[in-house]
């Protein structure tokens, strides 16, 4: 089966770099790594984005906003049939404030100005890894400014419910965290009671941190849907 590869916000197809699975192909959303860039970012263009490159029947592995992208292309695309959600709290506009750990430094995914004091106490936030924080700090640098901004100001607007979509979905989905999740809030997540919620030994970037057993689940998630 294809298997496709969504990052998070502020990261690129990197973070995915040590997951070694046949038929994987990563996307590097508008505004990351070498991507292209545009004027303008949402969730919603990311999403259309997403599935104007998925032409056949396919696993995504979404990790944080990667997952969110994930959920909501489910519902219009049916070539994804199973999805590995990693990192990712389900939102809905009443809950949001609840699904992420309360953290200052957060704020500078959604800032266009940058802050080097913000950005380091965000890096020591996800990691003490100087190779990882290395990789992080490079990625947030790759990504164009504007879609920190322009993407905070389109979930001002609201997002959609992911907590119904999830319940509602016929596509086969695992929900997952590190057991040291620094940014999403597990026990929020746990609470929805949208199924088995999967820890991993690691923290925020389960893939990069941990990539033997991030491997050895999906396969076993695979399996079962074949």
């Amino acid at each position: 089966m294809k298997i496709y590869t969504i990052h998070g916000n502020a990261q690129s197809e990197e973070i995915f770099s040590k997951v070694q699975l046949d038929n994987i192909e990563h996307i590097t959303l508008p505004g990351h790594g070498s991507s292209k860039k545009l004027s303008d970012y949402s969730l919603e263009y990311y999403v259309d984005y997403v599935n104007d490159i998925i032409t056949e029947p396919c696993l995504l592995l979404g990790h944080s906003l990667g997952g969110h992208i994930a959920i909501n292309a489910c519902e219009r695309c049916q070539n994804i049939k199973g999805m590995v959600i990693t990192g990712t709290p389900p939102l809905s506009n009443e809950t949001f404030s609840e699904a992420f750990l309360a953290n200052e430094s957060l704020g500078i995914l959604f800032q266009e100005e940058r802050d080097d004091s913000l950005l380091e106490d965000f890096l020591s936030l996800q990691t003490k890894d100087h190779e990882l924080k290395a990789l992080l700090k490079k990625m947030y640098n790759e990504q164009h400014s504007i879609a920190r901004s322009s993407f905070n100001d389109s979930l001002s607007l609201g997002v959609n419910n992911e907590i119904d979509i999830l319940k509602k979905t016929n596509v086969p989905f695992l929900l997952s965290f590190g057991d040291k999740e620094n940014i999403a809030n597990v026990s929020y997540t746990e609470a929805l009671d949208l199924g088995e919620v999967y820890k991993f030994k690691s923290a925020h970037n389960v893939m990069w941190e941990n990539p033997k057993e991030y491997i050895d689940v999906v396969n076993e998630f695979i399996y079962k849907l074949e």
